[in-house]
């Protein structure tokens, strides 16, 4: 198994946790978990790592360009894993009721591709955002921790705020949580811990007594279930 490759401690030591390696290995698997349910909803569909809408809001450069246009700018958020589907969106400035809609100045302007927020293609007065929209979005991780658990469950909230209807899943290895975190306040949707198992440092998972757990076939059936 890849994952079991990567395991061994000549090559495990060479990353530390900040790498991303053994979580990415997380996302392929999710990716081949549900590639094929997802292709049951059309070729169309979303899955994999994405840039997803996060919030949108407007900064014309003066009150006077934006009765030309709206200068959107829609702010994204990197998600580990996501199945869900893509936007396109078309936003002008519209004239008052009162006034001849054909009236008035076509304004053009170059195409603008902001580095930090969604790209943006605009043809005279018209805007066009593509944007990813999740309906699932599963955070990858190796462990969890409590100041971990806090980052996903504000990036949960920040997502549901936009799509109510939507999952936010913490998919992990090891959990490194006490009985005292009392995981009902906090706003994911489910927690999975593929391994079972309590997180015990690196050094000591090489050692000959140590049983690490093998990827618990229940959890992941719960998992496929849970997104389905």
């Amino acid at each position: 198994m890849y994952k079991d490759f990567l395991d061994q401690q000549h090559y495990a030591e060479k990353f530390d946790s900040s790498s991303n390696l053994h979580s990415s290995v997380l996302e392929e698997f999710l990716y081949y978990l549900f590639k094929d349910l997802v292709r049951d909803f059309g070729e169309n569909a979303l899955i994999g790592k994405s840039h997803t809408f996060k919030d949108i809001f407007f900064i014309p450069p003066r009150y006077s360009e934006m009765l030309r246009r709206p200068y959107a700018r829609i702010e994204k958020k990197d998600h580990d894993f996501v199945i869900g589907a893509t936007i396109q969106a078309s936003l002008e400035a519209a004239p008052p009721p009162e006034q001849d809609e054909n009236s008035g100045e076509i304004l053009t302007i170059l195409k603008e591709e902001p580095g930090t927020y969604s790209e943006v293609t605009v043809t005279g007065n018209t805007e066009t955002h593509i944007f990813d929209i999740p309906v699932v979005a599963i955070e990858c991780k190796t462990y969890l921790d409590k100041t971990m658990l806090e980052g996903s469950s504000r990036a949960a909230e920040d997502l549901k705020a936009k799509n109510p209807n939507s999952l936010y899943l913490v998919v992990m290895e090891w959990i490194k949580l006490t009985n005292d975190v009392n995981l009902r306040k906090y706003k994911v949707d489910q927690i999975y811990v593929l391994r079972q198992q309590k997180n015990t440092g690196r050094e000591f998972r090489y050692e000959e007594t140590y049983i690490k757990n093998p990827i618990n076939p229940t959890v992941v059936h719960h998992l496929f279930s849970a997104d389905g």
